[in-house]
């Protein structure tokens, strides 16, 4: 908002107000889906991600269900096998195209068996 006056020196006495304020200090972060409690695997990598290894949700860039979001793809009702093999080529560096390497960074995470839970899942989804 001080970007927004006129005057300099007013914007710069406004900015080093706010530069020399200290930060606060938050202990306890609380995630979207926390409270929710979710058995299956996949369907929690799919809608809370996994935050320990700065995974975000699969319906964050995928949308609801997986039905894909612009140019983002869609993943519902796709061949498990395909899903599976697309992850993988994420994973080891063959499949690319993503300019902030947001796919090969969650997928270089993933073990074989939530590739596999993961494909399973949104195949499922008609």
């Amino acid at each position: 908002m001080a970007g927004l006056l006129a005057d300099p020196k007013e914007r710069e006495t406004i900015l080093a107000f706010f530069v020399s304020q200290p930060l606060p200090e938050i202990t306890s972060l609380e995630f979207r889906g926390d409270h929710a409690k979710i058995s299956d695997p996949a369907r929690r990598l799919v809608y809370q991600g996994d935050w320990s290894r700065n995974i975000p949700a699969c319906a964050t860039c995928h949308g609801a269900s997986g039905m894909g979001v612009a140019d983002v793809p869609r993943l519902a009702n796709q061949r498990p096998e395909y899903l599976e093999i697309q992850l993988q080529q994420w994973q080891s560096g063959l499949r690319r195209g993503d300019t902030t390497k947001v796919m090969s960074t969650i997928a270089s995470q993933l073990t074989k068996t939530e590739i596999k839970q993961l494909a399973a899942y949104f195949a499922s989804i008609k």
